[in-house]
């Protein structure tokens, strides 16, 4: 049975989504295909974004709420899921969860293109609007203004946009989107469930007091696994600069289980944070392991999404609820996008097999991994998937295990045949149609050589029909949108590739909608030499810069005989380095200015003004000359000939490499037009960059 309520609404709302229902008045409909039970939605902006309208799509609004959903224990698709045999179960013998849900649609859905849009959250955090709408503020629950919505790109190509929460060890604020799972306190004996746990523990700036678990890349968003004992005797905390230094034990009186922000060292006692004498200094790596408690059952964060998605396709009222009613013969179609660490949901939820639903039909026809060579310790018990794994930060987390790649492949490091992230899917015959966009920084920091290559580096593998694969050459993780220094070396790269994605979910769309090939994968590789090993990369000796060819280096780690590193599933214990199983690691290869060659070049690379990297150094007095996070670099050239050879620059200057700036709009215009033929730039974008490069004050 299916509950849908709609709470607290003006008439004219409730009317335009089908549904007159008062706040106690619930709707019963039988749901066979997904279990999500109960259906509460809080908010309704109608229209939203100000009342604006978006071309042929029209106006938009807004629908807030949770969902209520169960997973049967019992069915072999949910067999997978770490733990499950162990969460508490309702009277029908169901293991309960609620998730918090947000969606755009098209007011009049008959003017949307038919394609539901999820767009996974980041730590709870929202970022479709930012990705694909220029000037759109990023937000986790935008404004009923037109500002909102930036340039309403996804809006004024009818997309319905969906987000549900996932990530079960979130902490509310900030309007982050979280999902509520069953905690765990005794095994299947009755026997306390309790682990050593393994927390790496870094800053920007000194603090006294960290959340337990909180990580570089989560912060304070992400609860803790509650400390067993708060006797420091009982647990370690180290420290080191560097990551491959060896660690140093800090005396268990210097530092405690305890909250210090407001009441000094050793504060107030606390299960789940740590305060430290003197407090956290920026330019050490702290790695804490204590005896934890209370862990969750993680993965149903991916059986949540599976059914949220299947019951808005194959439901009636889950259909009324995005207005995606199809009729027969009628094109409709779901797209998964996730940045990042929701890259990784992705390819995890893929691999895990979870886009067929209960019924065996396809969730998602097409899949964007944006950003994500690894996978997610999502389904895992004392799992951490706020954490990511970097050369410096979160080093010892498990993301980068085999299988990475989209065909079948061996391991010779272990000996095995690994499979591929397809092997399910083509199983169950539910395989999407696939986009993996990636920067310079998933090659340095992110390990994306092992995507397409052997584990060895000596030769490339093949890609399937149904992948594509997009290199965004000369970016870094995520664009600086002021290139500034912060704690690195260098200033952060601004290339943007904001056009590149809008171009490639347009041609997503046309894929699955109407099976048109997309335009062909574009990354670098062996055989053509534009995939190289770090120290043949061939960066340019410029002076101020210093290059030592640092990358992500990666060895086999030991998470304890009861994790499961192919399925990135089951329990974790605290990583131990395997001796003598390094993996080999390849880099794009740079032209004489340090630009990368190969991939889907930008104007902003084909007609650089700068060098633009995928990596970047931390600066003295923050563990100097270990990489610098997802950072970047951006290095100007001189604009003028005397200033670069003043210096002793090897590339050439503006000047030089231009002469004027109608040369350098010549360019950029030859530049975008030529991206626009292959399809790599939409025309509209194309001409935006060109009256951009004509309004520049390049060579004025």
């Amino acid at each position: 049975m299916t509950t849908t309520t709609f709470c607290s609404q003006p008439l004219k709302s409730l009317l335009r989504i089908g549904l007159v229902l008062l706040c106690a008045l619930f709707l019963f409909v039988e749901s066979a295909s997904a279990r999500i039970v109960r259906v509460v939605i809080q908010r309704v902006e109608a229209p939203t974004f100000g009342g604006t309208s978006f071309g042929a799509a029209g106006q938009y609004e807004k629908l807030v709420g949770v969902a209520y959903g169960e997973v049967n224990p019992s069915d072999p698709r949910n067999a997978i899921i770490q733990d499950i045999a162990l969460a508490p179960r309702n009277s029908r013998g169901m293991v309960e969860y609620s998730m918090d849900i947000y969606i755009l649609r098209p007011v009049d859905a008959g003017k949307g293109n038919q394609v539901l849009f999820y767009d996974v959250v980041n730590r709870g955090n929202k970022f479709a609007l930012a990705w694909y709408n220029a000037s759109a503020p990023g937000s986790n629950d935008p404004a009923n203004a037109a500002a909102a919505a930036g340039d309403g790109f996804l809006m004024s190509r009818g997309y319905t946009v969906i987000w549900t929460g996932w990530q079960g060890d979130l902490l509310p604020g900030n309007a982050r989107m979280g999902i509520r799972v069953p905690t765990l306190t005794v095994g299947s004996s009755g026997e306390v469930l309790s682990a050593t746990v393994d927390s790496e523990l870094i800053v920007n700036n000194r603090e006294s007091t960290l959340n337990l678990n909180s990580g570089w890349f989560t912060g304070l968003s992400t609860s803790s696994y509650p400390a067993a004992s708060m006797d420091t005797r009982k647990a370690a905390l180290t420290r080191r600069i560097r990551e491959q230094d060896s660690p140093q034990l800090i005396d268990p009186v210097d530092w405690a289980f305890a909250d210090c922000s407001k009441t000094p060292f050793p504060g107030v006692p606390s299960t789940t944070q740590v305060c430290l004498k003197g407090g956290f200094d920026p330019n050490y790596i702290y790695d804490l392991q204590y005896q934890a408690i209370e862990p969750k059952v993680l993965g149903l964060g991916f059986a949540a999404t599976r059914d949220f998605v299947s019951y808005l396709r194959h439901t009636d009222e889950g259909e009324e609820l995005i207005g995606l009613k199809r009729g027969e013969g009628e094109p409709g179609a779901a797209i998964i996008y996730g940045a990042s660490q929701s890259g990784r949901y992705v390819r995890s939820f893929l691999d895990l097999g979870f886009n067929a639903d209960e019924q065996g039909r396809i969730v998602f026809e097409g899949m964007i991994p944006h950003l994500a060579p690894g996978r997610l310790p999502l389904n895992v018990r004392w799992g951490q998937p706020g954490r990511a794994n970097g050369q410096h930060e979160d080093h010892l987390y498990p993301v980068a295990e085999l299988p990475a790649t989209w065909e079948n492949e061996s391991d010779p490091i272990q000996g095995i045949n690994v499979g591929s992230l397809l092997d399910r899917c083509r199983k169950n015959k539910t395989c999407p149609k696939i986009m993996q966009e990636v920067t310079a920084t998933e090659y340095w920091m992110g390990r994306m050589s092992l995507d397409t290559t052997d584990p060895l580096g000596k030769k490339d593998l093949p890609i399937p029909e149904n992948v594509r694969i997009y290199f965004l050459a000369g970016t870094e993780h995520a664009p600086a949108s002021v290139p500034e220094k912060g704690i690195c070396q260098q200033l952060s790269n601004p290339a943007p590739y904001r056009d590149a994605l809008r171009a490639m979910l347009v041609a997503m769309t046309g894929w699955v909608l109407h099976d048109k090939k997309p335009p062909s994968s574009r990354f670098p590789m062996i055989k053509d030499g534009t995939l190289v090993k770090p120290q043949d990369a061939g960066f340019p000796s410029i002076p101020g810069v210093t290059f030592t060819a640092l990358y992500n280096y990666y060895q086999r780690l030991d998470f304890g005989k009861d994790f499961k590193p192919l399925q990135m599933s089951g329990i974790a214990a605290p990583a131990k380095k395997v001796p003598n199983a390094n993996y080999v690691l390849l880099v794009p290869k740079v032209d004489k200015d340090g630009n990368d060659i190969a991939g889907v070049r930008s104007t902003t690379i084909q007609v650089p003004v700068a060098t633009y990297t995928g990596w970047n150094l931390r600066a003295a007095g923050d563990s100097e000359n270990e990489s610098c996070g997802m950072t970047g670099s951006y290095i100007p050239f001189a604009v003028h000939k005397a200033d670069r050879t003043a210096r002793g620059d090897p590339r050439l200057s503006l000047e030089e490499r231009y002469g004027s700036r109608s040369s350098y709009v010549a360019a950029v215009t030859a530049a975008a037009n030529d991206l626009v033929n292959q399809g790599y730039l939409l025309p509209e974008d194309a001409q935006r960059l060109i009256s951009e490069a004509q309004a520049s004050s390049i060579l004025q």
